[in-house]
């Protein structure tokens, strides 16, 4: 059994391997065993560490307790179906490199999962050791540039809120915190589920006006608030150690009411915008990253 969030050495590369076909699974032990036995001469590659989960459910358990490097999921396993397993395994752990297994080559579907977080996509047929070891490797590689970026980075471009990754890296704490400590804290969701229908309206510098204002709004009610982030998509996270849930829901109606208020002028389709809020003490970390 793992250690509760060991952290590697190092030495190997900690995989957890989502698949519910046992021969498969052994496949991939074999492959990646046979890839240490070629031993590329770059030695780009360490000893691997893999635990095998057949279920999401599992996954998302063995997340909560185990530092892994990488994730190398089948997307249709017995609880779970395609993009639902990328976007609950996102969803989880964000920071985690995630490549994914499908059964055939599907464009869409890869488009779909590449711009939900996955780091990328393998037809699981198709592969061979050494194609293998380079995708987990590049999706390590390319997801420690991105966080060394987000910690340089900790606002997002655009809104100048704090970003996804900066909440997530940084905002456990003050979360658990809060938890802890306040009675009243809770957190809430804050999101525009049309940006598709403001874009085809008003072209992209609509799509963006409208983020602007929508976080314009919120940093005039920040007084509310105690931490405020956008995580992409037209939704933003809000922590409040002052509000209860109720309180925290009325302060964003009256933003939703003054985004559509200021939105009027457009002329373009009704902003459709989702509000959720809950006690702090009621809901997992995890929860605030769901779509």
């Amino acid at each position: 059994m793992y250690p509760m969030k060991q952290q590697l050495l190092g030495k190997t590369i900690r995989l957890l391997l989502l698949e519910d076909d046992p021969e498969y699974s052994h496949f991939v032990r074999s492959a990646l065993a046979e890839l240490l036995e070629i031993r590329p001469v770059d030695n780009w590659l360490k000893q691997f560490e893999i635990l095998d989960v057949e279920s999401l459910e599992e996954a998302l358990g063995c997340i909560e307790k185990i530092e892994f490097d990488a994730i190398l999921a089948d997307l249709f396993v017995l609880d779970s179906k395609g993009m639902n397993t990328a976007e609950s395994l996102y969803s989880k752990c964000p920071l985690i490199p995630i490549v994914a297994l499908i059964e055939q080559e599907d464009p869409n579907l890869t488009v779909k999962l590449l711009q939900s977080g996955v780091q990328d996509v393998l037809v699981k047929n198709e592969l061979d050791c050494l194609p293998l070891g380079k995708a987990i490797r590049c999706a390590i590689e390319r997801s420690m540039a991105v966080k060394t970026s987000w910690i340089s980075t900790p606002r997002d471009s655009l809104t100048g809120l704090l970003n996804l990754p900066s909440i997530v890296e940084f905002g456990r704490s003050y979360f658990n915190l809060m938890r802890h400590c306040s009675e009243k804290s809770a957190v809430a969701s804050f999101e525009i589920g049309s940006l598709e229908n403001v874009k085809l309206d008003s072209g992209r510098h609509g799509e963006q006006w409208l983020l602007l204002e929508a976080a314009e709004l919120l940093r005039r009610y920040s007084e509310s608030f105690d931490l405020v982030a956008y995580g992409g998509n037209g939704r933003f996270i809000v922590m409040s150690p002052e509000q209860n849930s109720i309180s925290l829901l009325n302060t964003l109606k009256i933003i939703e009411q003054a985004l559509i208020d200021k939105d009027k002028v457009r002329g373009g389709r009704p902003l459709q915008i989702s509000l959720s809020s809950a006690d702090s003490r009621e809901i997992d970390w995890s929860d605030l990253f769901r779509g």
